[in-house]
Parts: structure tokens; C-alpha cells; sequence
């Protein structure tokens, strides 16, 4: 890839070249050399298994919006009175 933005595609160019490899790939017989490509691709493509870590506290988790507003909304209490 470019680095200069300008160099690089647009939009509407990577867009006109997805829709038609899907409509090469739905409109055309076993024979069609686009989509044979893409199935053979799919055939080599590979398998990334998640990785799993003695630490889970990396892992995304889902979170208590509510509940971290509450405790936001609470008044610091520092256990250092000086």
C-alpha cells in the first residue's frame, strides 16, 4: 500500500471491485475463474484459534456501564488522612 493517500484507492473503486466479485461469484457456474479463485483461496486461508492466557483479566468481557457510573458518582474517600 501507498503511503501517500492519494495514491491509494477510493472507495468507490474498492467498492465497484467487491460487488462484482460477489456478483461473479453468485452468477456464475464451477467453471467461472473468479470464483474458482476465492474457493481456493477459502480451501488455504488459515485457522486462527484465539489464544488463551493464564491471565484473564486481559481478555474483553462485557462491563456494567451503570455500575461504574455509580461508583463515578460517589465521593472519594482517601484512606491517607494526613
Amino acid at each position: 500500500m501507498d503511503s501517500n493517500p492519494k495514491k491509494r484507492p477510493t472507495i468507490r473503486s474498492i467498492n465497484g471491485l467487491i460487488t462484482y466479485w460477489i456478483g461473479e461469484i453468485e452468477s456464475s457456474d464451477d467453471e467461472d475463474e473468479v470464483k474458482n479463485q476465492f474457493l481456493e483461496a477459502d480451501k488455504i486461508k488459515p485457522i486462527i484459534e484465539p489464544s488463551k492466557h493464564s491471565n484473564h483479566d486481559y481478555i474483553s468481557k462485557p462491563i456494567d456501564i451503570q455500575e461504574i457510573s455509580n461508583k463515578l458518582s460517589e465521593p472519594y474517600e482517601s484512606s491517607n488522612d494526613l
